[in-house]
């Protein structure tokens, strides 16, 4: 039999890890909430040496 050391932070991160899963929330075990999600809308994204300047398509928000 092997032994191994016991990690509490571990058991507590499966804990969550299953409760999360249970709920249908977003895991943060990696960056899977960035790539994929529900919603995502359109963007333009462009740099410049002094800016980058982001354009996106959000209902009911207007630009001023």
């Amino acid at each position: 039999m092997k032994l191994t050391k016991w990690d509490p932070f571990r058991e507590m991160e499966d804990m969550f890890s299953r409760y999360t899963r249970a709920l249908n929330w977003p895991r943060g075990e990696s960056q899977e909430v960035m790539t994929t999600s529900d919603w995502a809308p359109r963007v333009d994204i462009a740099e410049t040496d002094k800016e980058f300047s982001i354009k996106a398509e959000i209902p009911e928000v207007r630009v001023c």
